[in-house]
C-alpha cells in the first residue's frame, strides 16, 4: 500500500507524518544529520511518496530518500497554504503536507541533479572570487591615490598567469567558467519548459475533469479545496 509521508524539515530535526489507509499519524522526529535520515529511508516502503517544503537543506535532504521511495515532492511553501493557517506547529505542518500529498494537490517545484547542483555551487564560489579580486583591486587604488602614486590605467591581479588570451591561466579558465554558465543557463531553460508544459497539461486535466457538457463549472477543485485547509 503507498503511504504518503509529510516532512517538516528543520536544521536539527524533522517532524514527520504518514498517511495510510485513510489514517495519518504522527511518527518520531528524525535528527537531520546523513546517519539519521538514511536509517528513517531505510524505514520506508519502496512504493512510499515523501512531501517536504523548499529550504536551505531540502535538496540534500531529497537526495537521501529519493533513493529508498518512489517520489520525493519538494514543494514551495506558499503553495501549500501552511503560511496562512491558524494553528501552526511543526506536527500539524508534517501532518497537512501528508494530507496534500496524498490528495495529489501538491506540484513539486524543478529539483537540479546533482551535476547542476555541483556547476551551481562552483559558479557561486566564482562569483565570491571576482567580488574579493574586485576588493583588492580597489584597496590597491587606493594607497596608490593616497601616496601620490599614478595608477596603471588597468590593474590586474593574475597572480603568475600569461596575460595573453588563448594560453592557459586566467583568460582560459574564464572561457570555461563562461562556456559553463551558458550551458547551466540553457539547461535551466530547459527545465523551465518542461515545468510550464507539464504545469499546462496538469490544469488542463482539472479543467476537463470539473467541467460538464455545454456548460464550465465555478466551483473550486478538489486541489484548490485541499489547499485552503488549514487544520488536520
Amino acid at each position: 500500500m503507498v503511504r504518503a509521508v509529510g516532512l517538516d524539515i528543520h536544521r536539527d530535526f524533522c517532524e514527520v507524518a504518514i498517511l495510510e489507509g485513510g489514517e495519518l499519524r504522527s511518527g518520531s522526529r528524525v535528527e537531520t544529520s546523513p546517519p539519521a535520515l538514511e536509517l528513517f529511508a531505510a524505514s520506508l516502503g519502496r512504493e512510499d511518496w515523501v512531501a517536504l517544503e523548499v529550504s536551505g537543506n531540502a535538496a540534500e535532504i531529497a537526495r537521501i530518500l529519493e533513493r529508498h521511495v518512489a517520489r520525493v515532492v519538494v514543494v514551495s511553501p506558499s503553495d501549500t497554504g501552511i503560511r496562512q493557517a491558524r494553528a501552526k506547529t511543526d506536527r500539524l505542518d508534517a501532518r497537512t503536507l501528508a494530507r496534500l500529498l496524498a490528495a495529489g494537490s501538491l506540484d513539486g517545484v524543478w529539483m537540479p541533479d546533482e551535476r547542476t547542483r555541483v556547476m551551481r555551487r562552483r559558479l557561486a564560489r566564482r562569483a565570491q572570487l571576482v567580488t574579493a579580486r574586485s576588493r583588492s583591486k580597489n584597496e590597491i587604488h587606493a594607497v596608490l591615490i593616497r601616496r601620490l602614486v599614478v595608477a596603471p590605467n588597468r590593474l590586474e591581479i593574475t597572480a603568475g598567469a600569461p596575460k595573453r588570451q588563448g594560453r592557459s591561466g586566467i583568460f582560459s579558465t574564464n572561457d570555461a567558467m563562461r562556456e559553463a554558465e551558458r550551458a547551466l543557463a540553457e539547461q535551466a531553460e530547459h527545465a523551465y519548459n518542461n515545468t510550464v508544459r507539464d504545469w499546462q497539461a496538469a490544469q488542463a486535466k482539472k479543467v476537463g475533469a470539473s467541467a460538464t457538457k455545454g456548460r464550465a463549472s465555478n466551483k473550486p477543485s478538489k486541489g484548490k479545496a485541499a489547499r485552503q485547509t488549514t487544520s488536520p
